[in-house]
């Protein structure tokens, strides 16, 4: 089973320390936690310990993710959910799993990570060729909406995208 301490290091470390930039949908952000998300937080006044909390309690532990086996997914599961959404990250998920199973296993792609997606998912990685191949998908699925973005009308995250790059392939 996936644990969260490595999945919150490697996210905070993408997301750095305190940030307001106006280009960012996430506004005023300390650690990836938003005014936005937490209005009744002191953002610049965030302490590490406090966002690992909020991170366990309202992204890991919401989705469930100590409930996947594969350890790297479940990080990028995370990574996905703090930077994107939880429901943009499970249905990248989703669609990572049925891009790798029969049609007869697909999962609804409804941004809803429960048992049925949970359990296709360690249906997938119960070897290491799976669970390889599944991280490539979400890698897949994670650059696209990326894509999505930059390439969309709002040009204001062209500015992101070398970074949201790295971020998605990594």
């Amino acid at each position: 089973m996936a644990v969260f301490g490595r999945a919150f290091l490697a996210t905070v470390e993408w997301e750095g320390g305190y940030v307001n930039d106006p280009d960012d949908a996430g506004g005023e952000t300390r650690y990836g936690i938003s005014k936005r998300q937490y209005p009744d937080e002191d953002i610049q006044g965030l302490t590490l310990e406090r966002a690992r909390e909020l991170y366990k309690r309202d992204y890991w532990d919401a989705l469930g993710l100590d409930k996947l086996n594969s350890q790297p997914c479940a990080e990028k599961v995370f990574d996905m959910a703090v930077n994107m959404g939880m429901g943009v990250a499970t249905r990248c998920l989703q669609r990572a799993c049925n891009y790798l199973i029969s049609r007869s296993k697909e999962v609804k792609v409804d941004g809803k990570l429960g048992k049925r997606t949970r359990s296709a998912a360690n249906w997938i990685t119960r070897n290491s060729t799976g669970g390889r191949r599944l991280l490539l998908a979400l890698r897949g699925y994670h650059f696209g909406h990326y894509g999505w973005l930059v390439e969309g009308p709002d040009t204001r995250y062209e500015k992101f995208a070398a970074g949201w790059l790295e971020r998605a392939l990594g």
